[in-house]
């Protein structure tokens, strides 16, 4: 069993940003003064990364004029924040906006637990469906669950947000939450999904406590 805890924050380059697809996004757009909310929805590697974000076309004039934008992403507690410039603007069919793949970025973990690889089986209970899945990490606060999955299961669609109940099957006995997707990751027929409960578990280190579900 490893574990994680807080850290300060720190420099790092744009080439260990790690991202997530579906994860939302605050953007400050120089050219217009303002704060968006955004989603990241693709990205070229240390090429670009790409948002989806609705302006009007005054505010895309405006964005052609000063292109810069400081962006912050969530990403599994730690928040990714760095400057850089809209290299291209999309209007259809959806708005999309290419930002370069920054050179530097502030890293800063935010979460107030300490995180523990592991291997728990979990029940997944959302409709119509239910599955089956593995916690690869947990915190008394959220973990982050693989679930295989096939190209018709319903799960696959599940959005940011969205909330439902899981239960952990531990060697002391099911533990059930309500789970909260904060992130999603659907790649190579494995849905990943990071989130948090909402009540937090007091006795992780219990639960943990057996090699058997120590990774």
């Amino acid at each position: 069993m490893e574990k994680s805890t807080d850290e300060k924050t720190t420099s790092i380059p744009g080439t260990e940003l790690a991202f997530e697809l579906g994860v939302p996004a605050e953007l400050f757009l120089e050219g217009l003064k303002q704060r968006k909310e955004s989603v990241l929805i693709g990205a070229d590697p240390y090429s670009y990364l790409i948002f989806k974000l609705n302006l009007t076309k005054v505010e895309q004039g405006r964005l052609k004029m000063n292109s810069l934008l400081t962006v912050q992403l969530m990403v599994e507690g730690t928040l990714y924040s760095f400057k850089s410039n809209i290299t291209n603007i999309v209007t259809f069919p959806i708005r999309l906006f290419f930002v370069e793949w920054p050179y530097t970025v502030q890293q800063k973990k935010l979460r107030k637990n300490e995180r523990y690889s592991c291997a728990i089986p979990c029940a997944i209970y959302r409709e119509p469906e239910n599955k089956t899945g593995t916690i690869q990490n947990l915190a008394r606060a959220g973990c982050h669950i693989d679930i295989p999955v096939r190209l018709t299961d319903s799960i696959r669609d599940v959005n940011i947000g969205e909330q439902f109940n899981i239960t952990m099957q531990t060697e002391h006995g099911d533990i059930t939450r309500q789970f909260l997707v904060r992130n999603k990751k659907d790649q190579n027929g494995i849905l990943s999904l990071g989130g948090s409960f909402t009540e937090p578990i007091e006795n992780i280190d219990y639960i943990l406590n057996s090699s058997s579900f120590s990774g």
